[in-house]
């Protein structure tokens, strides 16, 4: 639900909401919040290509398969979902890069967690997540919602 969907439903009904109803929309009408929401079923639909692409082919192709699978689901999610855009071939284009430089980052984090630190493997990619979330969030922004996005007004809706 586009976030001026979701105010105007507030402005014409918050009265009748219940608590957790208002705070579903509360949470909702956060890019961010809707991020989350966005990257999990993300996982969801890479994991379920993952599986079934396995009974196929080997774990790599399926693996392969579900990373590019992932990767345009997040766009459609980001686009439609999240920033609330329209598609665009540019944005379609660079959306690719933030994977890329997510991968890049993640795996120099990787090291730097297991070889360095020296936390168990098992824990570094969860803090590889949590540490390169708010860069995905920006960089994802950036190509889909714009660089100005940050600004007030009907650019931002």
């Amino acid at each position: 639900m586009p976030v001026a969907e979701l105010e105007s439903s507030k402005d014409s009904h918050s009265d009748g909401l219940s608590a957790p109803s208002k705070i579903k929309l509360a949470f909702l009408r956060h890019p961010f919040a809707r991020f989350l929401i966005g990257g999990m079923s993300t996982t969801l639909v890479s994991y379920l290509v993952y599986l079934f692409a396995l009974r196929f082919s080997t774990y790599l192709v399926a693996y392969s398969l579900a990373y590019a699978v992932g990767i345009a689901w997040a766009y459609f999610v980001n686009t439609l979902f999240v920033f609330q855009r329209t598609f665009s071939l540019a944005s379609a284009t660079a959306f690719p890069i933030v994977y890329l430089i997510q991968y890049v980052l993640g795996s120099l984090l990787m090291y730097a967690i297991v070889d360095v630190i020296r936390l168990p493997e098992f824990v570094a990619p969860l803090l590889v997540v949590v540490l390169t979330l708010p860069l995905t969030y920006a960089l994802s922004k950036w190509i889909i919602a714009g660089p100005r996005s940050n600004r007030k007004g009907p650019a931002c809706r």
